[in-house]
């Protein structure tokens, strides 16, 4: 039996118990102690530590080695990113890939399955958690992590998710002279109805339209419901007037006038319920010396010439009504047999009598 073995990691002598002799036996001890207090388990000088041997809970330094020969590396994800003094550091936040680059600039790498844009393909980005990105057909823009960001942009247009889609375009109006903000309802409305927009362009949809009943009716508002209670005229009318009967049915029992209005003018109607203004007038007033006279319709602006009456207001005298002839102040109204005119004359032999009369008359 040998005197001693040797050990199969670091080649330490083991003395035989009751071979080895002293004082051998105590050297070769003295030797393995000094092996073993310069062991560092490398080959030859101790056995490799097994990961379950390791327990490292502070920062483990490669003092400027790499780590070859690595499968993976995976990474405790963190709830935000790390701060600045975190320098030429790569990790992981909310499952997004962060660098942190030697002045101390939190880069973002990736973002939902997809590499971000690279430092200044946006300007601004990278900024905290904004981003732009794409992913299952949507370019996603965001102000912070979940927050959507504003957008400033000139006219949309905007198609079916189809190829080759036709187009609708949305823009402002290059007149239009001042901002404002539209804003969506808060939700769809029930069932069909009419959008409005307030002063501060709010959208709402606070009028619900009618089921769709017969055809030619007129719709009126009964609180937030519009109706259909008018039934129009099944006859296109021309210049005609509307009417209602109690049924809600609209007819066209009156026929309009046929030609502009002439002011001052009486209207009358036909047998046949049409409008029309056979009668015009005119109001005139003055005064009048003894014996003078003064037109008050000329011949040829007129037809038919009915007469007048009127008030006579002269030395305190009273105010007679009268017609063709003379009042009882000597003013009278009368057709000149000579030129046609219908004229105003003073019969009485006073110096002035003031008048106002209302004549009328068919062109």
């Amino acid at each position: 039996m040998p005197n001693t073995t040797l050990t199969p990691n670091m080649s330490l002598v083991v003395p035989t118990v009751s071979v080895d002799p002293g004082p051998d036996w105590a050297n070769n001890v003295n030797a393995s102690l000094s092996i073993i207090d310069g062991h560092n388990h490398s080959s030859g000088s101790g056995a490799p530590i097994a990961p379950d041997g390791l327990n490292i809970s502070t920062d483990l330094p490669f003092n400027n080695n790499s780590a070859t020969e690595l499968k993976s590396a995976q990474f405790q994800t963190q709830g935000a990113v790390l701060p600045g003094s975190v320098i030429d550091a790569l990790y992981v936040v909310n499952d997004e890939l962060f660098y942190n680059d030697a002045i101390g600039n939190q880069v973002q790498i990736t973002l939902s399955g997809s590499v971000t844009g690279s430092s200044g393909t946006i300007t601004g980005l990278p900024s905290g958690t904004a981003s732009a990105s794409y992913a299952l057909g949507i370019f996603s823009f965001k102000a912070a992590t979940n927050t959507p960001a504003s957008m400033v942009v000139g006219p949309l247009v905007i198609g079916a998710a189809i190829a080759n889609p036709k187009t609708v375009t949305l823009g402002a109006s290059a007149a239009q002279p001042a901002n404002y903000q539209l804003t969506l309802p808060l939700a769809l409305p029930v069932s069909q109805s009419l959008a409005a927009i307030d002063g501060a362009g709010a959208m709402t949809t606070p009028y619900t339209l009618p089921a769709p009943t017969a055809t030619n009716k007129i719709l009126s508002l009964d609180g937030s419901d519009i109706k259909s209670f008018f039934t129009l005229p099944t006859t296109p009318p021309l210049n005609a007037f509307i009417t209602t009967d109690a049924s809600g049915v609209m007819g066209t029992a009156f026929t309009a006038f046929q030609t502009p209005i002439v002011s001052q003018s009486l209207v009358g109607m036909t047998a046949s319920n049409e409008f029309n203004y056979p009668f015009q007038y005119n109001t005139l007033s003055g005064s009048l010396a003894a014996s003078a006279t003064t037109v008050i319709l000329a011949n040829g602006t007129y037809g038919v010439f009915f007469g007048g009456f009127g008030t006579t207001t002269h030395n305190g005298g009273a105010n007679p009504l009268f017609m063709m002839g003379t009042d009882a102040q000597g003013i009278g109204i009368e057709r000149d047999t000579g030129t046609g005119d219908v004229i105003l004359r003073n019969y009485a032999n006073v110096t002035s009598n003031s008048y106002k009369v209302t004549f009328f008359y068919i062109p």
